[in-house]
Parts: C-alpha cells; sequence; structure tokens
C-alpha cells in the first residue's frame, strides 16, 4: 500500500512538471510566432536599432531571430552585415520577457527555500497504518463435507481482529 501511494504521488507530481514544462515550451512558441508575424507588419519607426560588432553580435544573439541586450528579450528584422558591423532592427518582447522572467522567479524562489521539510510532515509520511479487513464466508446452501477434519462449528465461528493503533 505504501509504495502504491508513493507511486501515486510521484505521477502526480511530474504529471504537474511535464504540464507546466507543456505549458512553457507552448506558450514561448506562441509569443515568438506572434512576434514574428507582427515584426513583418511594423513599420521602420517603430523599431529600435542597435548596431554592434560581429563579436559583439554573436555574445548577444539567442536564435535567428532574437536578441537579449541587458537582460531584455528583442525580435529583430533580418541583420544588417556590412564591414564587421550588425545593424539589427528590433522590437521589445514584453510577452517573451515576461514569460521566461516568470520561470527565473520560480526558479530563484526553489533555489532560495532553504527551510528544513518540517519533522511533523517527516513523521506522518514514514507512518505504517493497518487497515481494518473484514473477511465474509459465504457459504453455498448445498451440505458441508467435514470429512477434511473441520467441523461445522470452526467454520460458522466469527472473530473480530482487533487492529492495533498506528505506531508514532
Amino acid at each position: 500500500m505504501k509504495k502504491f501511494v508513493s507511486a501515486a504521488l510521484l505521477i502526480v507530481l511530474l504529471i504537474h512538471l511535464v504540464g507546466f514544462y507543456a505549458y512553457f515550451v507552448v506558450r514561448l512558441g506562441q509569443i515568438r510566432q506572434q512576434m514574428r508575424e507582427t515584426i513583418v507588419q511594423l513599420p521602420a519607426s517603430e523599431f529600435e536599432i542597435f548596431v554592434f560588432a560581429l563579436e559583439e553580435y554573436e555574445q548577444v544573439k539567442v536564435n535567428d531571430h532574437e536578441v537579449k541586450i541587458n537582460g531584455r528579450m528583442y525580435d529583430h528584422s533580418k541583420p544588417v552585415f556590412k564591414d564587421g558591423i550588425v545593424t539589427l532592427y528590433a522590437k521589445y518582447d514584453e510577452a517573451e520577457n515576461n514569460l521566461i522572467g516568470f520561470l527565473e522567479e520560480v526558479i530563484e524562489t526553489a533555489n532560495q527555500d532553504h527551510q528544513k521539510v518540517p519533522i511533523q510532515l517527516i513523521s506522518f509520511l514514514q507512518l505504517h497504518f493497518v487497515t481494518p479487513l473484514q473477511l465474509t464466508l459465504s457459504l453455498p446452501d448445498e451440505k458441508i463435507d467435514f470429512s477434511h477434519g473441520l467441523s461445522e462449528k470452526s467454520i460458522l465461528q466469527f472473530r473480530q481482529i482487533d487492529t492495533p493503533p498506528p505506531r508514532a
């Protein structure tokens, strides 16, 4: 029984973690797709212009469509390369920045939690419970053969088995 409860708890936790990861991945994909569609339609006046040396560009580049500058995510149109200088026309991606910030906050909170698990919880999880089990013997209406050494008295006898209380 204890193994079953442990396995069930582990499965619930794994489903929760996988669900959170799946939500994060799907939502991030949606945000990136929306921003790519938006960038195509934006007028030039809506973009921020960044100029980098080629080495600097490689450091801030996240992927072919995004850069991270001063901790902020920007989506950009096609970069312009000229004489070792890279010019980016970029738009701040607030939704992606918030999603990534949320994930970082969750991870940071988990890392900062140095409080031990309460001893009461550990004690509760280590308890062994004996559940009362009541057996019912149904006898057929036919005549019972007592040639195997059993008497009618021993078959029809019912005893209540008391279970001890759980150990603390």
